[in-house]
């Protein structure tokens, strides 16, 4: 830095042009210092906030901002508005009149204020000079030393997912509160899981394309119902009854109500001209037609003593033998696949009984 030297003694004649030469050299220096600022600062940025201007709507406080890559000085006032802009305006102490008579404002002031409802440096979101070291940092390859990252809650960590190699493998017993979002959660390498059991809690609820490896105990899988599936799923009473379904499992219980309910009691079938007596019919629980008859042939009576209604007629066609009352007159009955029941060698107004049972 040129100096002006003025400390000898001796009585040193001083002229206008040492004053001249001694501001020029001052304002070449400042003027030196102000563009090494202004480029360190510009490597941060061209809009933020370098020290002070604490903001309190609608007062801030004094202090340095860079706006439009421009360093600027913020006295303290109360603002009109979020956004700075620069002002421009004249020390009334630098005002001259010149030699051709004009007059001319000589100091220029430059100030930041908050007066302006757009442009490029906000006040309530505007980043300092100390967030801007911090973005610079994060960008480029330096790292900051462990011991000056505080010790941060869950909740800092708002969005996106950390990248599988920034995980260090931990025990499972560093993670003592909270559930992670299944979102947050990478797809990890098991090997990242060295020690330690998850909570319960811990653990999200996860869809099923999560597990893709490995078998689940059995004891694990719950019992299933009639609607959710479980180790085989049961059919529910109205599909059993259907008898449609050839994939799940059906229960004692729903298999017995599924079986054609017994009719109420047994149906009287009317006999032919000539035959006296009872004959009874009908299905049992298992569909089979069940008969139990005592007939006896009158005077006028012929073959044959009655007919059997359609759905009660046997699958094939059946000969019986049957005794009178007394077990000494023997008849044969015969029941055709068409219901038509036929009898043979009974004795004349002597009862024959017989039960039966045979599929329809």
């Amino acid at each position: 830095m040129d100096k002006f030297i003025k400390t000898d003694t001796g009585g040193l004649p001083l002229r206008l042009d040492d004053l001249i030469w001694e501001q020029g050299e001052l304002d070449a220096n400042n003027f030196g210092i102000y563009q090494a600022l202004q480029a360190e600062l510009l490597a941060y940025g061209t809009d933020y906030i370098v020290e002070g201007c604490v903001y309190s709507a609608p007062n801030i406080t004094a202090g340095w901002i860079m706006l439009a890559s421009e360093l600027l000085r913020v006295d303290a006032h109360a603002g009109s508005d979020n956004y700075f802009a620069k002002v421009s305006t004249f020390d009334a102490r630098g005002d001259k009149t010149f030699k051709d008579a004009s007059s001319q404002s000589t100091y220029q002031v430059n100030r930041g204020v908050l007066n302006a409802a757009s442009g490029t440096l906000n006040v309530t979101t505007a980043l300092r000079l100390e967030d801007k070291v911090i973005q610079l940092l994060a960008t480029s390859t330096q790292q900051f030393a462990v011991a000056n990252i505080p010790s941060l809650a869950a909740t800092k960590i708002t969005s996106g997912t950390f990248d599988d190699a920034r995980i260090p493998s931990l025990a499972a017993s560093k993670i003592t509160s909270g559930t992670f979002d299944d979102a947050r959660i990478p797809s990890l390498a098991a090997s990242k899981i060295t020690s330690g059991t998850f909570d319960a809690a811990r653990i999200p609820s996860l869809a099923a394309s999560k597990i893709t490896t490995g078998t689940f105990a059995a004891a694990l899988i719950p019992q299933a119902t009639e609607t959710a599936v479980g180790g085989a799923e049961i059919i529910n009473q109205t599909e059993a009854d259907a008898g449609t379904d050839d994939t799940r499992i059906l229960t004692a219980v729903k298999a017995k109500a599924a079986l054609p309910e017994w009719t109420s009691a047994f149906t009287s079938l009317s006999l032919n001209t000539g035959w006296t007596g009872i004959f009874y019919y009908r299905l049992n629980a298992i569909g089979q037609l069940e008969i139990k008859a005592s007939i006896a042939r009158g005077a006028t009576g012929s073959s044959p003593a009655c007919t059997l209604p359609s759905g009660y007629r046997p699958g094939v066609a059946i000969t019986i033998e049957c005794y009178g009352s007394a077990f000494t007159d023997k008849g044969e009955i015969y029941i055709g696949t068409d219901g038509i029941v036929t009898v043979d060698s009974f004795t004349q107004d002597v009862s024959h009984s017989f039960a039966l049972a045979m599929p329809v």
